[in-house]
């Protein structure tokens, strides 16, 4: 008599919904090195997120004329962005998942990136279908990788909180945090910041005190992202010569001269920045 036996089967894989994997199942290349890891966005808009990137990527290219060269010891070849489904579900998991502080619209982590190993991270959640804050958090990382010099710890901040815990003290002003909140807004709004319109009336800031806007010290919600953001349009649109000075400092990690040649400046453009934000619209 012959034996008939059933063929084994292996039961589904059932994945915890608090691990990263089970929080965020799907992923998608925009581009052989940036991969969105995501849950709750459908094709529409995990397209139209993607594009919206490689659009924000090619303009920072062409704005800095950086033919896609990153500075000398930066190996953060690979971006990964992890969008959580909610804001709830951000709050409760990015932190376990990614050791990131959750009071917050997203950020970028950085990490040490001339390590061969290391990953570069944004970490957000959806709001009305879209990814929080995604743009912004992308300037970062393109800046970092092809404007600053070293990781983010190397840069000119006070911020030692996580995820970096950045080691060391930095009082001595300018700071570089002007530049780089206000490019990622820059990049986010461009000329039309209706916000941003509207505090310039009230000029609460002089350029040169902006130049000296922190994290800790020197902040503020308005400080940090409006008026930094006017701070950097103004330089663009009238002092693109001294930006490009500034820009080979920095890209060269000579962070000292960036200092003392902002200091240099004094407040000898506060009365044109003053006379512009009058005259903007």
């Amino acid at each position: 008599m012959t034996l008939l036996s059933c063929a084994s089967t292996t039961p589904k894989q059932v994945i915890d919904p608090n691990t990263i994997a089970g929080a965020l199942p799907m992923s998608k290349h925009c581009q052989s090195n940036l991969i969105i890891n995501y849950n709750n966005l459908n094709d529409e808009a995990i397209n139209s997120l993607c594009d919206n990137l490689i659009t924000a990527h090619n303009s920072f290219h062409l704005q800095f004329q950086s033919r896609s060269r990153p500075l000398f010891n930066d190996r953060n070849k690979a971006l990964q962005i992890n969008v959580y489904s909610s804001r709830e579900q951000f709050v409760t998991l990015a932190n376990g998942h990614f050791n990131v502080p959750t009071n917050n619209n997203g950020l970028y982590v950085e990490g040490k990136s001339n390590q061969a190993s290391n990953v570069a991270k944004i970490v957000t959640y959806v709001e009305n279908g879209k990814a929080k804050n995604l743009v912004h958090e992308y300037i970062h990382y393109l800046n970092g990788r092809f404007n600053l010099y070293g990781d983010y710890c190397d840069s000119l901040h006070d911020d030692h909180s996580a995820p970096n815990f950045c080691q060391g003290e930095k009082p001595v002003y300018p700071h570089l945090v002007w530049w780089s909140e206000g490019i990622a807004e820059k990049f986010v709004h461009g000329n039309n910041h209706p916000t941003a319109i509207v505090a310039a009336k009230q000029k609460s800031y002089q350029l040169s005190d902006i130049f000296n806007t922190s994290y800790n010290r020197n902040s503020g919600n308005e400080r940090v992202y409006i008026y930094s953001y006017l701070a950097v349009r103004f330089m663009l649109e009238n002092h693109k010569n001294r930006l490009d000075r500034m820009m080979n400092l920095v890209r060269a990690g000579e962070y000292e001269a960036y200092q003392k040649m902002v200091r240099s400046w004094g407040r000898s453009m506060d009365q044109d920045f003053s006379k512009w934000l009058t005259a903007l619209k």
